[in-house]
C-alpha cells in the first residue's frame, strides 16, 4: 500500500473510532435506553452517534420501527468485527502490562457435577496464571451464546452443544452417572440388586424439562416414581444419603460422600457429554479458555 493509499485509507476510517464502542453497546442491547444508562449519555446523545456512523458509512446498521431498534444485515457484519478488534487490542494490553493472563475469568458451569470436573483444572490454571481470578456462574443456557459473544462469559461448560457463529464448541470428557442410595435405604446391604427391584422405588431428582429425557440422564423409557424434587444436583445428593430415597448422580460427585453412599450395579444410565463453549480465538496465542480446555482434555476420559 502507497502512502498516499495509506492517508486516504486513514482518512475514512479516523471519522469512524469515536462512534465504534456506543456502536457496539446498542448493537448488542438493541435497546437506546438501556445503551444510553450503560455508556452515562443521554439517549439523544447515542442516538446522534449512531446516525452519524451510518452517514459516514454510507449504510443503515438497525432497521427502525417506531421506537424499537433491531440490528441490521450490515449492523451484524460491523459488530462481529467490531468485537474481534476490540479482543485483539485488549489481548495487546495485556501483553504490555505483563507476561500471563490476569484478572477475572468468567466460567458458566451447569451444575455441581460439572463444577467438580472443572474446579480442579481451574485450580491448575491459577496456578500458572496467579493472577487470573475464576469466576464461576451458574447458566443461563439460552443467553449463553450471547453472553460469550459479549465478553460477559469467557467460557461456558454444559451437556449440550452449541452452534453459533464465532462460538467454538468441543467436547472435553464423559460424565458418568449412576443409580446411588444412602445407608438408611434397603437396597444399601443387599448384594445382588437388579432392575426389577428399582420397580416402585422412590426417587430424589430434578424436575423435568419438557422432554422424555430427565435432567439427571434417567431415560424416558423407564418409568420410575419421584417422591421429592429438587432444583440442585446437591442438594439431591445430600438428600439421597439421609433419606431411603434413591437419586441418580454423577459419580465424581457421589464419591465426595465415600461409604456413605452406595452405587448400585445397575446400568440403565447413559454416560453424557461435557462441552466446552468459548469465543472462536484470535490469532495463535493462547487464551485462559484454550488452556482450561487443554487441562481438561489431557486429563483423558473422566468418570464424572
Amino acid at each position: 500500500m502507497t502512502a498516499t493509499n495509506l492517508e486516504e485509507r486513514l482518512r475514512v476510517i479516523a471519522p469512524l473510532w469515536g462512534y465504534l464502542p456506543a456502536f457496539r453497546v446498542v448493537a448488542e442491547c438493541e435497546h437506546l435506553p438501556t445503551a444510553a444508562r450503560m455508556l452515562d449519555v443521554t439517549t439523544s446523545t447515542l442516538s446522534r452517534s449512531i446516525a452519524s456512523l451510518e452517514r459516514a458509512l454510507g449504510r443503515e446498521l438497525f432497521e427502525r420501527s417506531g421506537r424499537s431498534l433491531r440490528l441490521g444485515k450490515h449492523g451484524h457484519i460491523l459488530l462481529e468485527t467490531v468485537r474481534d478488534s476490540m479482543r485483539w487490542l485488549d489481548d495487546c494490553v495485556g501483553r504490555l502490562q505483563g507476561e500471563g493472563h490476569r484478572g477475572p475469568f468468567r466460567v458458566a458451569s451447569g451444575g455441581a457435577g460439572t463444577t467438580a470436573i472443572v474446579a480442579p483444572r481451574l485450580a491448575e490454571l491459577r496456578q500458572r496464571h496467579p493472577d487470573l481470578v475464576p469466576q464461576i456462574f451458574s447458566p443461563d443456557h439460552q443467553a449463553t451464546p450471547q453472553h460469550l459473544l459479549r465478553g460477559a462469559l469467557d467460557i461456558a461448560f454444559q451437556e449440550t452443544e452449541v452452534s453459533q457463529p464465532g462460538l467454538v464448541t468441543e467436547r472435553v470428557c464423559e460424565i458418568g452417572r449412576g443409580v446411588y442410595c444412602g445407608r438408611s435405604h434397603s437396597l444399601f446391604d443387599k448384594p445382588d440388586v437388579t432392575a426389577e427391584d428399582l420397580h416402585g422405588a422412590e426417587f430424589v431428582a430434578p424436575p423435568g424439562d419438557g422432554t422424555r429425557e430427565s435432567i439427571d440422564g434417567w431415560p424416558g423409557t423407564i418409568p420410575r416414581t419421584i417422591a421429592m424434587v429438587v432444583d440442585q444436583v446437591r442438594v439431591g445428593l445430600e438428600v439421597c444419603a439421609a433419606l431411603p430415597l434413591l437419586a441418580v448422580l454423577p459419580h465424581v460427585l457421589a464419591e465426595e460422600r465415600g461409604d456413605a453412599l452406595r452405587r448400585l450395579p445397575i446400568d440403565v444410565i447413559p454416560a453424557g457429554e461435557l462441552y466446552a463453549i468459548y469465543r472462536r480465538p484470535l490469532g495463535a496465542r493462547s487464551t485462559p479458555a484454550t488452556e482450561l480446555v487443554a487441562l481438561l482434555r489431557g486429563h483423558g476420559r473422566m468418570e464424572a
